[in-house]
């Protein structure tokens, strides 16, 4: 489901969820990494200067670009990460030691295209570790160290335009400034950006159901049980539906709607099935309705 709750990017989304649940996010490019809070906010930093590294470092130009190339993974079935980098790296023809790298087993896995090198850095960040380059260009896995002083980067969304004031009154030592677009550039140390990032996330928290006033912009093809599902999330409720209600739940439709009230965009999606709603004690319940 694509939800975008009052014009909010799905990476703020991400972050009012993450972090009720004590972790961090971080977008890169089209994949969203969840774990601690200091590792989120650090792995863009991280993941800059080890491309950085690699460019200066002893490794041929080709192999330069083979560790820059895009791959995808999409890997069935069950894998050992050692494995899986080992074989990446002979087909690369980068030698990369997956010595320190634990047992461990993943299945299925389907990742979007990504630098080959960034894919090496988060099998590493999975298990602690860091790849550094030795001096005969070979890679080889070190134990995680977070650098003092990162850098990242804030959406603003049109809703919360006094974004970079709140913060910036708040943070005094951190460094803010702001790009021509709507986002905030953020410096500091660890400590304190993963500090702003869940305040940001504080300052996005979506407004509790009250009828007539928040509004929905959705563009999605997707089952109607799993709209009212991540609409009812979004405004703190459990989804309850009858068993006879579940034909038409599972029934996929393709929706947009741009800026209608709870009560408008719940009835579009339940439109002409025969179900009726209602929000009773923390619930959004779905029934189907008599004649």
């Amino acid at each position: 489901v694509v939800l975008d709750v009052a014009n909010e990017t799905f990476e703020q989304i991400a972050y009012q969820t993450v972090f009720d649940q004590g972790m961090g996010v971080v977008l890169l490019d089209r994949l969203i990494f969840v774990g601690p809070p200091e590792i989120a906010v650090s792995l863009p930093t991280m993941l800059e200067k080890f491309k950085k590294n690699i460019a200066n470092s002893s490794l041929s130009s080709d192999a330069q670009k083979r560790l820059s190339a895009q791959i995808k993974i999409d890997s069935k079935g069950y894998v050992q990460p050692a494995e899986l980098l080992a074989t990446l790296a002979s087909t690369n023809k980068v030698a990369i030691s997956v010595d320190a790298i634990p047992l461990d087993v993943w299945r299925d896995i389907e990742l979007p295209p990504m630098p080959f090198a960034e894919f090496i850095a988060l099998v590493g960040v999975g298990f602690d570790l860091w790849p550094e380059i030795e001096s005969n260009g070979s890679i080889r896995f070190l134990p995680l160290a977070l650098p003092n002083e990162i850098k990242m980067s804030l959406y603003v969304s049109q809703q919360n335009k006094d974004l970079f004031d709140k913060l910036k009154q708040q943070f005094p030592l951190v460094k803010f400034s702001k790009t021509s677009g709507q986002t905030i550039l953020v410096s500091g140390t660890t400590a304190d950006l993963v500090a702003v990032a869940k305040t940001r996330s504080e300052f996005n928290q979506p407004q509790q159901f009250a009828s007539g006033k928040k509004r929905y912009t959705l563009q999605t093809s997707a089952s109607r049980g799993d709209i009212l599902a991540s609409i009812a999330h979004q405004l703190d409720l459990k989804f309850q539906f009858e068993n006879e209600a579940n034909v038409e739940l599972q029934k996929t439709i393709d929706l947009k709607v741009v800026d209608l009230p709870l009560e408008d965009l719940i009835e579009k999606v339940l439109n002409q099935t025969g179900l009726g709603w209602a929000i009773e004690e923390g619930q959004l319940n779905v029934r189907v309705q008599k004649k």
